[in-house]
């Protein structure tokens, strides 16, 4: 039995296990990544407010992410996820319903979309947001200038050779890669913010950016000292 066999349509949910309709009517080889979709509006009134979720297209973004074949496990959670991600869209949509009109879509208004979207997709889990906000077609212009930086610092301290799996239930490859920059940045985050006219925010510019594992320690507390020695910085600035 095929792993998506359990699954089947239930109320305004609907799966497939093709990819997004854009891929067969374009070949565009970009949107076989797209895993699930929220259709604010429709000509067909049992289409409104609806979530269709392409079992292709999380198959692709999996692979993609773990540069690796996922799981069956990894698949049916990584579909879980994409409803999460699907069912912020309808909320923010119930909210906020002239956002979703594609009259008012501009960057910003798809940008705000995403980050609200993604952020209930993956909670706390910082890199894997931003990674996402980045690697997404609607978000990727203005991630690129508000959470670039971010991202490059922690893959530039938490490198590809990371091996430290015993921290992170002993995860492997990119699985152990994204929950490292995952609490590399929650900690940063939550310990430096920046504050300006118009409130407080995240430094996402990395201003404060510890210079060495002295810093670091310093910054996040001793009881991360453990985790903070694994990190690619130097022992003393």
């Amino acid at each position: 039995m095929m792993w998506w066999t359990m699954l089947k349509r239930k109320g305004d949910v609907d799966f497939t296990s093709d990819h997004h309709p854009f891929y067969y009517a374009t070949g565009d080889p970009s949107t076989k990544g797209i895993g699930g979709e929220y259709i604010p509006r429709h000509p067909d009134p049992a289409q409104q407010h609806s979530i269709q979720i392409y079992l292709g297209g999380v198959r692709r973004i999996l692979e993609f992410k773990l540069e690796r074949a996922p799981t069956d496990k990894e698949l049916i959670e990584e579909i879980i996820s994409t409803l999460k991600h699907e069912g912020a869209h309808a909320a923010h949509d119930e909210i906020d319903p002239d956002a979703f009109e594609i009259d008012n879509h501009t960057a910003k208004t798809i940008w705000e979309a995403e980050f609200v979207a993604f952020h209930a997709q993956y909670n706390d889990k910082l890199y894997t947001i931003y990674w996402s906000l980045l690697h997404h077609p609607g978000s990727a212009n203005i991630a690129r200038q508000t959470v670039s930086k971010a991202v490059r610092w922690a893959e530039k301290i938490i490198p590809k050779d990371y091996v430290y799996s015993r921290m992170f239930d002993n995860k492997w490859g990119r699985d152990l890669e994204f929950a490292a920059r995952d609490k590399l940045l929650f900690l940063y985050m939550t310990k430096v913010k920046r504050g300006g006219d118009t409130g407080i925010w995240n430094d996402l510019q990395m201003t404060q950016a510890p210079k060495s594992k002295k810093e670091a320690i310093s910054m996040f507390g001793q009881k991360e000292e453990e985790f903070v020695r694994t990190l690619k910085l130097p022992n003393t600035r």
